[in-house]
């Protein structure tokens, strides 16, 4: 829009400047060129060609109007005044100048838009990565987790193993007190009996 506008304010400078001067003033030539130039670089390559047509177009138009007469332009400054063959010769650099705009806006458009593929497809495999290494951290903590799980069994087992131990230690020490208290009374019974 801005851009647009900007265009079509240079355009109208040029276009004021050939209709006051003819259209061979420098002032017009090169303010149309460097429309074509803005175009290109701030709108899109194909404005640029479109800037070139439309002023190719006005250039032929000023010449045809002061070749039937119709307008007579301030040309005392011009040696020798302008025919069709000048328009011609402005047309051609404006046409060498919009292609040699649009052939490198549209090789840089051309590099954007891949840069910009690249990027969306690394965003998406930075997506895929993203979701695959959720997926293998929430298979980690399963894994974690039964083994904590199994450690934990383990752990209850051998719990259960020392309370078993520890039970049994104490019946065994239990009996084996019950059996030295009956040895000791065996040998007390045959003391007596032996005196």
């Amino acid at each position: 829009p801005v851009a647009v506008m900007l265009v079509f304010f240079y355009m109208a400078i040029a276009f004021i400047s050939i209709w006051a001067s003819g259209i061979n003033t420098t002032m017009g030539i090169l303010t149309f060129a460097f429309a074509i130039v803005m175009a290109a670089i701030l709108v899109s390559a194909r404005s640029a060609l479109i800037v070139a047509a439309y002023s190719s177009a006005a250039l032929f138009m000023v010449q045809l109007f002061i070749q039937l007469g119709w307008h007579y332009p301030d040309s005392s400054w011009a040696k020798f005044p302008s025919d069709y063959w000048d328009a011609l010769s402005n047309t051609a650099v404006y046409s060498y100048i919009a292609l040699v705009c649009w052939l490198y806006n549209r090789q840089m458009e051309r590099s954007t838009k891949q840069a910009m593929a690249a990027e969306a497809k690394l965003m998406q495999q930075k997506m895929t990565l993203k979701t695959q290494v959720e997926k293998r951290t929430a298979q980690l903590r399963q894994l974690q987790l039964e083994e904590m799980q199994r450690m934990y069994k383990f752990a209850e087992l051998g719990k259960l193993g020392v309370v078993l131990l520890h039970d049994l230690a104490n019946h065994l020490t239990s009996l084996n007190l019950e059996i030295e208290e009956m040895k000791s009374k065996s040998k007390t019974k045959e003391k007596r009996e032996f005196r």
